[in-house]
């Protein structure tokens, strides 16, 4: 199962509404157009108050710029449950209104993916909703409802293949935005065994012709590290990584930067993408710069020990198993200190790093972090690395077994 990127982001760059602008100064104004108008200049609290009242007039077309309010809206986005989304639209889907199915759909595509007020609901749950109330909508040629279709099928345990690529053809070739064409680009990793890369280069370049800077990186990243179906070119990567750069793409900011340093073309300008990239929370990117500080130790720690906390509050987990190690040897100055080495491990073990469970097992292995049931301890941590493809913790298991210790 492929790994993709949030849709939040595209219900605000992709969805708009036209409708005539109206001075907020003409108090005799409907509910319903003072609604509107605040709705166009995103001011969401007026358009809430004002559609609000308009819905108490009995307007059901303030309930569709309500939901769609909800569904835009980062502070709405998360306080409303399917439920609400029902009571709101419910004149509107028992008149068939194809808007009322598509903002629907987008609130349950927001559930899958955040799953907020959806415990009782699993994603292909979700998902399959969401396509009940789409299909019609994409069916009538609604581009955007194309595309969110096909990004549904994709996105199902076992995508369906053969449906997102057909739903998102369609929509890269009427919406301006390169999302579409993008993940479609995408389906075509779930078939890495037959991989189809004419197909995948057609779609990620026409996806970079739009000027969608995740296309873009994603197509740098393979012109510049080496794979078996698409050819290095190193000068058309960096070009791929500067746009998406300056589009403000932290992943293209982290790979330039390497760009820079491992062609041993610029060490000074590879850190200092490195940097911004780290700033603005690419935690592998600060895990880089600890490394490099760890290189440069200049008799202090605190440049090293910086780096490695961002990187783990950043998500990068091998900032928070770095400091384990590092006060479990006392390296670099630092202080040797049990209790802060396993509290950096636990951390790093809780966010799914198979390395910090090994070395939590062999620190219980070995007694170094003292338990009443040290080898019961390893063996879990052990498991646990085991599970996320941890080598060493599988051979470190055989072990505990030849000494009966399991």
């Amino acid at each position: 199962m492929i790994l993709l990127m949030t849709i939040g982001v595209v219900i605000a760059s992709l969805f708009f509404r036209k409708t005539e602008q109206i001075s907020p100064e003409n108090k005799e104004l409907s509910a319903l157009a003072q609604g509107q108008d605040a709705f166009e200049r995103r001011s969401w609290q007026r358009a809430e108050h004002y559609l609000k009242l308009a819905i108490n007039e009995q307007s059901d077309e303030a309930r569709y710029y309500l939901a769609s309010l909800w569904n835009q809206s980062d502070e709405h986005r998360t306080q409303h449950s399917t439920d609400e989304y029902l009571d709101l639209l419910k004149p509107l889907l028992a008149q068939e209104d194809l808007r009322a199915g598509r903002e629907m759909g987008i609130h349950l595509i927001q559930q899958a993916e955040n799953r907020t007020h959806s415990k009782d609901y699993d994603k292909a749950e979700i998902l399959n909703h969401a396509q009940f109330y789409l299909e019609p909508v994409a069916q009538s040629g609604d581009a955007f409802a194309e595309y969110l279709l096909g990004w549904t099928y994709l996105n199902l345990e076992v995508p369906q293949l053969d449906l997102a690529r057909q739903w998102l053809t369609k929509a890269s070739e009427t919406l301006a935005d390169g999302r579409p064409a993008y993940y479609l680009a995408l389906s075509y990793l779930n078939e890495i065994d037959n991989f189809d890369s004419e197909s995948f280069m057609s779609a990620l370049e026409k996806a970079c012709d739009k000027n969608f800077s995740p296309a873009q990186d994603h197509l740098g990243r393979f012109l510049f590290y080496p794979n078996p179906w698409i050819k290095t070119d190193l000068e058309k990567s960096r070009e791929y990584f500067e746009k998406a750069s300056k589009a403000g793409d932290l992943s293209s900011m982290y790979h330039l930067g390497l760009w820079y340093i491992s062609n041993e073309l610029d060490d000074a300008q590879g850190l200092e993408w490195l940097k911004i990239a780290a700033k603005f929370g690419h935690g592998e990117a600060a895990y880089y710069l600890g490394r490099r500080a760890e290189q440069a130790y200049d008799g202090s720690y605190a440049r090293i020990v910086e780096y490695y906390e961002s990187a783990g509050r950043l998500g990068c987990a091998l900032g928070y198993n770095r400091l384990g190690l590092l006060y479990l040897e006392g390296g670099y100055g630092l202080p040797i200190d049990i209790d802060i080495s396993r509290s950096y491990f636990e951390r790093a073990a809780e966010q799914g790093c198979a390395a910090a469970e090994n070395n939590l097992g062999l620190c219980y292995f070995y007694g170094i972090f003292p338990s009443d049931r040290t080898d019961q301890e390893a063996k879990t941590w052990f498991e646990k690395a085991k599970a996320h493809g941890d080598l060493n913790a599988a051979h470190n298991l055989m072990i505990m077994e030849t000494m009966s210790l399991t």
